[in-house]
């Protein structure tokens, strides 16, 4: 493993870099699992803030949503130089344009999480700038390869939980991410009012913008709100059912988990690489009557290998890829955040966020 010393004379392993939003949600667990699994990977955090700052001890980035991405962006620089690391791995838009605007010269691989515009479309939009994608689905790569990206492919990785199925299950769904449009809350919402007719527990754990209609639509022990990794493990272990109505995922770190805790997963839509995680331990949508029915006739069955939690060897592998992203054969295109409020001084911060506050509560009023 990689964690192991050094042999004497080899050369030194290549620095890994990955920033990832500090939420609730997948893509921070496996980065988490990752760094802790590879002393060689480094983790960078960001968060929006009251204010703009790195946080050294927590190795975060507070930013103020109004603030000039440029300040905001030369705040972070000052704390992480990309140009200290091997590689640079981005996981969304903040991360992979802040990388471009420092004009690293190091290679930059984008991991593609979902199959959706929302990562299509900055794939393509940087695809002269970032040397290899990388994607959690069969789907997604497919995709990006018919459109014209060679540099795509598929990778599998794994997850590390010491918990274990409770001996005694509660008959209680779940839902457990991001609360967000895309992940088709009030979907689920109305499903679990439907559950609950029926003699089902429900819980939603998760953050995110939906948090109050969640609380409207739920009684108050139903509703989890960014509880510790630990909680959200135990509710899952305790649980017999996971749901999950996006329609966009690719291949999220939560079914890995479900078929760990021996969960059956109700969703409305499949990708390639997740039916083969969950094997037969799927339930998709059909009318409620038939769901209803099969799942009160539901056995859980072993998924199919390889395992995604707890098998280090598809890390490593992981890993090795990653360090083999060759760097850029030639100069990227020069990036500019966002509009020109973006590209202001940091001096004229404080006037970008007083005109940004006032046109959002303008929007709101009308």
């Amino acid at each position: 493993m990689s964690s192991d010393p050094p042999i004497p004379g080899a050369p030194a392993p290549r620095r890994i870099l990955s920033m990832v939003s500090r939420h609730v949600g997948g893509v921070a667990v496996f980065w988490e699992n990752f760094r802790r699994q590879f002393a060689d990977v480094d983790l960078v955090y960001f968060t929006q803030g009251p204010r703009t700052f790195f946080d050294d001890a927590a190795r975060t980035l507070h930013y103020n949503a109004y603030d000039p991405l440029a300040h905001v962006y030369a705040t972070l620089a000052r704390a992480v130089r990309p140009d200290d690391y091997d590689v640079l791995v981005a996981n969304e838009r903040f991360e992979l344009e802040f990388f471009l605007w420092s004009r690293a010269t190091r290679p930059i691989a984008f991991i593609v999480h979902t199959n959706h515009e929302h990562s299509y479309g900055l794939a393509f939009r940087h695809a002269a700038g970032v040397n290899h994608f990388f994607c959690v689905s069969e789907t997604a790569e497919a995709y990006l390869k018919a459109q014209g990206l060679a540099h795509a492919d598929a990778f599998q990785y794994s997850t590390f939980i010491d918990a274990a199925p409770a001996a005694e299950k509660h008959r209680r769904v779940l839902y457990v991410g991001r609360l967000e449009p895309d992940k088709n809350i009030r979907e689920t919402l109305e499903l679990f009012q439907l559950l609950k007719t029926r003699g089902y527990e429900v819980r939603v754990i998760g953050v995110g913008s939906l948090e109050a209609e969640v609380r409207a639509a739920l009684e108050p022990h139903e509703v989890r709100i960014g509880i510790p990794r630990a909680e959200v493990l135990r509710e899952m272990a305790e649980a017999r059912f996971l749901c999950l109505n996006s329609y966009v995922e690719g291949l999220p770190i939560v079914y890995s988990e479900a078929m760990h805790f021996r969960l059956g997963v109700i969703c409305n839509y499949l990708d390639k690489s997740a039916h083969r995680v969950l094997g037969d331990n799927h339930l998709l949508h059909s009318t409620p009557d038939e769901l209803l029915a099969r799942m009160e006739s539901f056995a859980f069955r072993p998924a199919p290998a390889p395992l995604r939690i707890n098998n280090p060897a598809l890390n490593e592998a992981f890993l090795a890829r990653l360090r083999a992203v060759a760097p850029p054969r030639q100069p990227r295109p020069v990036f500019r955040p966002g509009t020109r409020l973006d590209r202001m001084p940091a001096v004229f911060t404080p006037l970008v966020r007083a005109f940004r506050n006032w046109k959002m509560n303008r929007h709101r009023a009308d």
